[in-house]
């Protein structure tokens, strides 16, 4: 009997690691972003506090273990009206990251103040906005 309860516990214990390693991941990576975007945008923001390597090491550290612990995911039954739901809300969310990395490339290349900023800034959020399209699908479909 011992031997179930433990063997029960053990795999509660390691999903649970592999859980928050994956957790780990996920905001290490949000916020290596959010604190890259504001060092692109106003230098040294950041810089005079804390260096972003160090960030970085942790996001690919933490991908690199999320990568070797992947669990099995188990399969979870969704109606229609939430599947449409979040593939709306994928669409949304493309589109903002579109427009955010549009805006960033053109303030970042500004400087050249030419037609060819805008070509390129319009060019890359609507690519930010397919590729994350893309892998909105793909996920919606291993789902």
């Amino acid at each position: 009997m011992s031997d179930q309860y433990s063997t029960a516990t053990r795999d509660n214990i390691i999903w649970l690691i592999k859980k928050i390693i994956h957790e780990l991941f996920s905001l290490s990576l949000i916020l290596y972003l959010i604190l890259f975007i504001f060092e692109e945008i106003n230098p040294n923001f950041v810089s005079n506090f804390m260096n972003l390597r160090y960030w970085l090491i942790l996001v690919v550290a933490s991908g690199l273990l999320t990568v070797v612990t992947k669990s099995d995911q188990k399969v979870s039954q969704k109606t229609d009206h939430e599947n449409n739901y979040w593939c709306w809300l994928n669409y949304v969310i493309a589109l903002i990251l579109g427009i955010i990395s549009g805006v960033v490339i053109y303030y970042k290349l500004a400087v050249v103040d030419t037609w060819l900023v805008l070509v390129i800034a319009i060019s890359g959020g609507v690519l930010m906005a397919l590729i994350t399209i893309l892998l909105f699908d793909k996920n919606h479909q291993e789902d």
